[in-house]
């Protein structure tokens, strides 16, 4: 995994040289507190920093609350008409 956090935060984040050795399918992005009209800069960024697996979540990641994660955004639908057949549900 090579991040794991807030969209405020991936959203300027920089990908890491060494990465650039490896083939996409060995990383993964989990950002939560995704919104919907960000979705596709989201994709973008995961494109071009090579995650081969992303999960995007509108869901917010607060302290003391629990973990975004735990289910799918309410955006999922859009999420798999833009990304394709290549979604694993």
């Amino acid at each position: 995994m090579t991040f794991s956090g807030a969209w405020t935060d991936y959203r300027w984040s920089q990908v890491a040289e060494w990465t650039a050795e490896y083939t996409e399918t060995k990383f993964v992005h989990l950002v939560h507190g995704v919104p919907r009209t960000h979705l596709d800069e989201a994709l973008r960024i995961a494109r071009w920093q090579g995650a081969g697996t992303i999960f995007f979540t509108d869901r917010p990641g607060r302290p003391g609350q629990t973990d975004p994660f735990h289910s799918l955004p309410g955006y999922w639908d859009e999420i798999v008409s833009r990304i394709g057949p290549g979604v694993s549900e």
